[in-house]
Order: C-alpha cells, then structure tokens, then sequence
C-alpha cells in the first residue's frame, strides 16, 4: 500500500477536481473541494519521492490531475464570469503552448509530460491561489494578478518546450532552462 500512496493521492485529487465540474462555482463546496485537491498536490510529490516511488506513469498522474484541477478552476471562472476576455484568450493560448510541449515529448520520449521546474511551481501556487484572492481583492488588483498569472503561465510553457527540445533524454525533475544548461555543459 506504501508503495501506492502518491498514486492514490493523486488519483483522489482527479476525481475531486472532476467533481468540481459539478458543484456551484465559488461556494461553499467549491472551495472544500478545490482546497482538499491543492493539498492532494501538495503533498502527492514529498510521498512518492520519501517512499522512493517516484515513476513516469506517477509525473503522468500528477499532470493529468493537474490539469482536471486546471480545467475545473477555468470552467468554474467562466461560469461565475469573472474572467475578462483578455484573460481567457491568454490563458487558451498558454495552454495550447503547453499542449504543444506535451506533443514535443510524447513524440520525443514516448511520454506525454512536462517537467517539474521552478517557474511551473510558481504558476501553479498563483493558479491555485487565484480563487482565494478573488475572495478579498477589487476588480484592478484581479487585473493585475490575472496579468501575472498569464505572464508566468506562458513563461513556464515556453520554457517547457525549449526543455523537451533541447534534452536528449527525459528528465521531468529539471529545475529551469539554466540548469538543463549547466547539465550539457558538466557532460
């Protein structure tokens, strides 16, 4: 069961984030539900890599619970109509970006994924933290949150892609475009 821990956790986390679908954006289940799957998120990596369970087939999980938990959050912003146009064309084209690394790998490494770096962590901590500010900011302070959040977004799926381009070998665990620099350099 050890063994399987990370796995369950992330899979509870894709079932919750599928039942986001269904509850009422903004409320009170809302919220329980999208705050027990950022915890899921949370703690599914630190699991898998203490109980030295960390797999391809488990980054594979914790991208496709990340991404339901990415769409949940998206389908419920239009649906309470908070999302400026602006935004929600910014944020199609990011994730097309982001589609396009997935491809790049699949077709490179035999595994549709993205790799864990800095900038990615970042952009999932604002995504994740977006509903929460939405609760106690005004519609300009949203702007310029939605505008940091789309700048990271894009940052961190071009950076995807030049990694999946530029390594010869899958490696998910690459921190940024630098250190996959200095990992060609020392090699």
């Amino acid at each position: 069961m050890k063994k399987y821990a990370a796995n369950i956790i992330t899979s509870m986390r894709i079932a919750m984030g599928i039942a986001l679908f269904f509850v009422k954006p903004l409320s009170k289940a809302f919220y329980a539900l999208y705050l027990i799957c950022g915890l899921t998120d949370f703690i599914d990596g630190p699991i898998a890599r203490a109980t030295k369970n960390t797999t391809v087939i488990g980054a594979q999980l914790d991208t496709a619970g990340d991404v339901v938990m990415y769409l949940a959050l998206f389908h419920a912003m239009l649906s309470a109509q908070i999302l400026p146009k602006w935004a929600i064309y910014w944020l199609i084209a990011a994730a097309i970006l982001f589609l396009i690394s997935g491809i790049i790998a699949r077709i490179k490494y035999g595994h549709f994924c993205f790799p864990h770096t800095l900038v990615g962590k970042s952009m999932g901590l604002i995504a994740f933290a977006f509903p929460l500010v939405y609760l106690f900011v005004n519609d300009a302070m949203i702007n310029i949150y939605l505008f940091l959040a789309c700048m990271t977004l894009t940052w961190a799926a071009i950076e995807s892609i030049i990694i999946h381009v530029c390594s010869k070998e899958l490696n998910i665990d690459v921190r940024s475009l630098l250190e996959l620099m200095k990992l060609k350099q020392d090699s």
